[in-house]
């Protein structure tokens, strides 16, 4: 029993000393839309999957983690800085107009990553962020901007389904799907067309069966929405990590899909309706946005055996196509706590003669509204984790105030869980299980195995709290 008390006195004092957890916060809504750009006669769009861009006091279950996590490479919380700061060095070098932005965790993250830039571009972004279903990982898209949209951000709620006797995927059973990560907004810039930006970000494993099918049902809702936004007249301007392969423009290394997500998206038997893949203004040798360094001497080589694949997309419609000015890839140094996915960066230029400095440019007569049936809402869609382990499955965070409190850390939830496994309280355990998913064996196993849980269990048989404490009691 002393050596119990022992443990747990030292438990405490550990939890002390880590760093207050601060509540995750969304900033979905536009209030006084703002051009702050200094170039007016073109507009410059970036897309990036950020990789985990976490903070170290932000409520993840294991962002920063252990390098033995296959999810997140940040150990620790200066980790996550220096990633959080070598981002946006980047994104101030390339200096684009709009960001769209993967793997995001919430808004106070997008706030630091503004903050870490140089002058003039930590007062021109704003930032943009409205929290996803993805329960499993707590990633988010989002967007940072220098000219800020007209209408607040939303969701693509729909769901399909995906029929597994007309795919190629090689999935036994069809599959429901809603896009856990989306969003959505209009961007009505002077000199340029009014247009929908989307940002996405698709289930991982391009040839996955399963994975493969569920891809294909969040294209057809995607393409849902594209459709009855184009009958609107609205242009569109979609990007993110598809998580796929496009058959008609090979990448690097001559990956071909399985599935038909890239087909789904960009074809339509009306012209107008149809999406450009701005993949195809750039060399083959260049098509990678992808890489993973196999070799781990952080150079990455598309001949020698690192794996590189074009994952990251940007699709427009044709009033936007035809205005592209250049399209490109730029990289990134590995190693250097950026991100595994390159940006993608496309440059837009005017319809118009610029104005006089300062002057904003006349906008462009947006197409006529052309005769449709405006866009059903759906039901709520319903969470498809990317990664089990959810922490409160079907509900949205909710958004919190500066006054919130501190969250409780999941080390609480835990050592609640170490002393139910040895008091025997089974209903605690049933919803301690309830609660947080099924976790994988590895990160059992580095729970079970840290020094504190491995004398806690060995000499906290019997302990003297079980008439007190019960896990059921607390979550």
């Amino acid at each position: 029993a002393m050596l119990v008390a022992l443990a747990t006195l030292l438990f405490v004092v550990w939890a002390q000393e880590e760093e207050p957890i601060v509540a995750k916060q969304q900033c979905p809504t536009v209030t006084s839309p703002e051009d702050r750009r200094t170039k007016k006669d073109t507009l410059s769009v970036i897309s990036w999957n950020a990789e985990f861009l976490f903070r170290g006091d932000g409520p993840s279950r294991f962002c920063p983690g252990d390098h033995t996590q296959p999810l997140c490479d940040w150990t620790n919380s200066s980790d996550a800085q220096k990633h959080i700061e070598a981002m946006a060095l980047k994104i101030a070098e390339l200096d684009a107009d709009i960001v769209g932005l993967m793997e995001i965790q919430d808004c106070v993250v997008l706030e630091r990553l503004i903050q870490a830039m140089p002058s003039p571009q930590r007062e021109e972004y704003k930032p943009y962020l409205l929290f996803g279903k993805d329960t499993g990982t707590d990633q988010n898209v989002a967007l940072i901007t220098k000219v800020d949209p007209v209408t607040n951000l939303e969701r693509i709620a729909e769901r399909a389904t995906a029929n597994h006797e007309t795919s190629n995927c090689g999935a036994t059973e069809s599959v429901d799907s809603g896009v856990s990560k989306n969003l959505y907004t209009k961007f009505e810039v002077p000199g340029f067309p009014s247009f929908i930006f989307v940002v996405v970000h698709l289930v991982a494993y391009p040839t996955m069966p399963e994975r493969c099918l569920q891809r294909e049902a969040q294209a057809l809702v995607l393409r849902e929405f594209i459709d009855n936004q184009t009958k609107k007249g609205e242009n569109i301007l979609l990007t993110g990590d598809l998580n796929d392969y496009d058959e008609d423009i090979l990448d690097v290394k001559g990956n071909k899909p399985t599935s038909k997500v890239l087909k789904i998206l960009k074809e339509s038997a009306d012209p107008q309706q149809t999406l450009f893949s701005l993949q195809a203004d750039i060399e083959q040798v260049e098509r990678y946005s992808y890489a993973y360094d196999k070799k781990e001497d952080c150079v990455i080589s598309t001949t020698s055996g690192d794996t590189v694949s074009m994952l990251d997309h940007m699709l427009v419609s044709p009033a936007l196509k035809s205005l592209v000015e250049s399209f490109s890839l730029p990289r990134t140094p590995w190693c250097q706590h950026f991100s595994d996915h390159y940006p993608l960066q496309v440059v837009l230029k005017t319809e118009q003669t610029p104005g006089t400095p300062g002057t904003p440019e006349t906008p462009e007569t947006p197409n006529p509204e052309a005769p449709g049936t405006p866009e059903t809402p759906g039901s709520p869609e319903t969470p498809t984790p990317e990664t089990p382990t959810p922490e409160t499955p079907g509900t949205q965070i909710p958004v919190p105030t500066p006054e919130d409190p501190i969250e409780t850390e999941a080390r609480s939830v835990f050592f609640l869980f170490f002393l139910n496994l040895n008091c025997g309280d089974t209903a605690g355990l049933t919803q301690f299980e309830e609660t947080l998913g099924d976790v994988t064996q590895q990160l059992l196993e580095e729970i079970f195995f840290t020094p504190f849980c491995f004398t806690f269990l060995l000499f906290a048989i019997h302990s003297p709290f079980c008439p007190f404490v019960s896990v059921s009691s607390f979550l």
